[in-house]
């Protein structure tokens, strides 16, 4: 039987409707038992007479974790593709069940080590908002003091928002602007079926508004083909900090149709 410490929901989702177990290739598996033995969680038994694991209770396993399959010498034990979970981690109730646990047992998580962060903090003001489509909303942020900016970023990398009188947890943004020098970063907010963020961004936020950033976080590049055309072929928005890339690519050499846009088909 499943261990409903085991097998309770995984972050607000019953765990019986996440399809995530191992399998176990009995033509491959050479019976050592490690599986067995190595999971705490008692998803394996062992049948003596076949000298073979057998999934028993599979709830019991947690959800994203394959380190039975990791440490199987013969690459007996096979699990769902990763994207599923993936997939889960997108959805709002997901990531806000992740947020409340957070702060629910801030007493318990939060780490005794104080370390520096090396990004600066600043605040922005609305510049500019406008819907791109009806689903994607176009903002621009812009230093509330002169100077006091992510000048040198580059593009496709992250920046950490708080939206004003909150206390929800920060949320990291792709920047899909070259940087022009006067500070101005450019966000693409795809709206979230009940997101806290971007249900904010498309309802109250107004020009004028004023939200603390930290970053730019991450290091995304791309790698210069002088004498080779690129193609790239993106749906929604990830497109932007490509192009931004690309934009910005052109400043020091001639733009020689760079980049064909191939757009993603009507919506039926």
């Amino acid at each position: 039987m499943p261990d409903p410490k085991f097998s309770k929901p995984w972050h607000g989702i019953p765990r019986e409707e996440i399809h995530w177990n191992p399998t176990v290739l009995d033509d491959v598996c050479i019976g050592c038992g490690t599986c067995v033995t190595g999971c705490s969680r008692l998803v394996y038994r062992f049948d003596f007479d076949r000298k073979k694991p057998v999934v028993v209770d599979p709830l019991n396993c947690m959800v994203g974790c394959t380190t039975c399959a990791n440490t199987c010498p013969a690459n007996a034990i096979v699990f769902p593709p990763i994207d599923s979970v993936l997939a889960l981690q997108g959805r709002a109730e997901v990531r806000h069940a992740v947020e409340d646990d957070l702060l629910a047992r801030r007493e318990v998580l939060a780490s005794a080590f104080t370390v520096p962060h090396p990004d600066r903090i600043v605040t922005l003001s609305i510049a500019e908002k406008d819907l791109m489509t009806a689903d994607v909303l176009r903002v621009v942020l812009a230093p509330v003091e002169a100077g006091e900016c992510f000048c040198e970023f580059v593009p496709g990398q992250y920046i950490e928002l708080w939206q004003p009188g909150s206390n929800h947890l920060s949320r990291s943004y792709s920047i899909a602007n070259a940087s022009h020098g006067d500070g101005r970063i450019e966000l693409h907010l795809r709206q979230v079926v009940g997101g806290r963020f971007t249900g904010w961004a498309f309802d109250e936020m107004r020009v004028g508004d004023k939200l603390r950033a930290r970053g730019p976080l991450g290091a995304f590049t791309l790698r210069s083909a002088p004498d080779v055309p690129l193609l790239f072929v993106a749906g929604g928005t990830g497109f932007a900090p490509i192009h931004a890339l690309v934009e910005q690519q052109a400043r020091f050499q001639p733009a020689r149709d760079m980049v064909r846009r191939l757009q993603p088909p009507p919506r039926g």
